[in-house]
């Protein structure tokens, strides 16, 4: 409703580090029989862990919801208000903040102009990891910023009353309020997110960052889309087993069947960590969305990489 801001409390939790994964490969279905051998290996160790005890079928048909899930989610982030180049004039976007994957008339696979035949679903995992502890501008990956807790709580007080203030004022534009009001909704879930993950500092990669998918061949284009969704599902279950012990496909299957405030914002808090912003030009078509052109920092010519609106 418009003009109603509203504040959650959330019950902060315990965190448990826990050993890292190895990476799991390519296709859905593949990481789905996986994710099964290796929930029953942790099992004894962590009896909470429902995935555990989840049949091979149940597994993948989980699996394959959540990544549906995520498509969803990939695109009401890129219609929504923060995404650089959304109902804005085009901004300078840096090209480490450009991962490009091309599929050739011969169906060859191009990322970032080079002819590769490794993993993309590895390579997403390395483009979101590399910076991640400690920014490095030697390498190409996006930069991370590190807000912390204070400044969070800080900068939501500030939005909260710029946006009464703003509210408050004699023939405001309703588009300004709604603006205000969003922003006030983005901090929000920093806040809860910090919160929920119990860190000092909220790592989050450029804003800029994002994934442009395009291709000749639909259902080969379906099988790049789900490579990446996969490396973003590697990044969230990592995180996840990190902060919450326990997986990503766990926290989903339990709050799907009864969701809860706790389950509901560790979600939103992985999602917040590892933000999908993937544009497939087809898809995006589908939806009504187009595509427009950016200035690239340190991009050649031809033209970059485009960005869209609606």
């Amino acid at each position: 409703m418009r003009g109603k801001l509203i504040l959650v409390r959330i019950t902060c939790i315990e965190l448990v580090e826990i050993w890292i994964m190895d990476y799991l490969k390519l296709t859905v279905l593949f990481l789905g029989l996986l994710l099964i051998g290796c929930n029953s290996k942790e099992s004894s160790n962590n009896l909470n862990d429902e995935s555990a005890f989840l049949s091979e079928a149940d597994s993948i048909a989980v699996l394959n919801d959540l990544i549906e899930e995520m498509k969803e989610e990939n695109y009401t982030n890129l219609t929504s208000f923060n995404f650089p180049n959304y109902g804005c004039m085009p901004m300078l976007i840096e090209k480490r903040d450009i991962f490009s994957i091309q599929q050739d008339l011969k169906g060859e696979i191009i990322i970032n102009g080079l002819l590769d035949s490794k993993s993309i679903t590895n390579e997403i995992v390395t483009y979101f990891s590399a910076n991640r502890e400690k920014n490095d501008v030697a390498n190409n990956y996006p930069m991370y910023s590190r807000i912390s807790r204070k400044e969070i709580i800080h900068l939501t007080k500030e939005a909260i009353e710029e946006a009464k203030k703003v509210k408050n004022t004699p023939g405001a534009l309703e588009d300004i309020i709604d603006f205000k009001e969003r922003q006030v909704e983005e901090w929000m879930k920093k806040l809860r997110a910090i919160k929920v993950l119990q860190i000092d500092k909220l790592p989050e990669p450029s804003v800029q960052a994002h994934i442009t998918i395009e291709y000749q061949d639909t259902l080969k284009g379906e099988h790049l889309i789900d490579s990446v969704l996969v490396g973003f599902f590697l990044l969230r279950d990592y995180a996840s087993k990190k902060y919450f012990n326990e997986s990503y496909l766990t926290i989903f299957q339990r709050n799907r069947k009864n969701e809860t405030l706790l389950d509901t914002e560790r979600l939103k808090a992985l999602s917040i960590l590892y933000p999908l912003t993937i544009l497939d030009k087809e898809g995006l078509k589908k939806r009504g969305l187009k595509y427009v052109y950016s200035n690239i920092v340190g991009y050649p010519e031809p033209p970059p990489p485009p960005v869209f609106e609606k």
